[in-house]
């Protein structure tokens, strides 16, 4: 009998077998306890059909922030995309990236619309149940955070986040 795969082991297994590997990052700008997190998520894409191969959650000052990114992006070479909102700290991480030498793949997207209307397109393809969220840690926060997403919410980064990959993807 073999050994059971951990779920990062599972992931890259299946990223290795998806057409698209790409990362997508809702950077907040302060720490605060009252603040937004920073939301990244390493998502994979076959067809139609969307995995969420990895996520971190958090609250990091810019260079914490610049670090975190860079560890997500060794532990994914799959990742030939960076969808990353370019506002205050999704930019300052996008010019960083940029004057390190690692530019080559960055997709800076820039908002338009409020997030309800943004994240409606993300929303219809989870709908459609073309995606697939393996129970990873911190998996069940990260429902919560889908289903409580919309006016009033405490946080909205991990539907941001998912909703830059879904448009950047469509």
């Amino acid at each position: 009998y073999g050994t059971a795969l951990s779920w990062r082991e599972e992931a890259h297994r299946v990223a290795s077998q998806l057409e698209e590997v790409c990362i997508s990052v809702d950077a907040a700008e302060k720490t605060g306890a009252r603040n937004d997190y920073t939301s990244m998520q390493v998502w994979g894409r076959q067809g139609q059909k969307r995995v969420l191969l990895d996520r971190r959650y958090g609250k990091w000052t810019p260079p914490q922030l610049n670090e975190q990114f860079r560890q997500l992006r060794e532990e994914w070479p799959e990742a030939a995309f960076f969808y990353i909102e370019d506002k205050s700290a999704g930019g300052q991480l996008i010019a960083h990236e940029r004057e390190a030498g690692r530019g080559n793949g960055i997709v800076p997207i820039v908002p338009s619309g409020d997030k309800e209307s943004r994240s409606g397109f993300a929303e219809a393809v989870f709908e459609s149940g073309n995606v697939w969220i393996p129970n990873a840690p911190r998996a069940d926060e990260y429902m919560e955070n889908m289903v409580g997403f919309g006016a009033g919410a405490a946080h909205d980064d991990d539907t941001l986040a998912r909703t830059l990959a879904a448009c950047a993807e469509a």
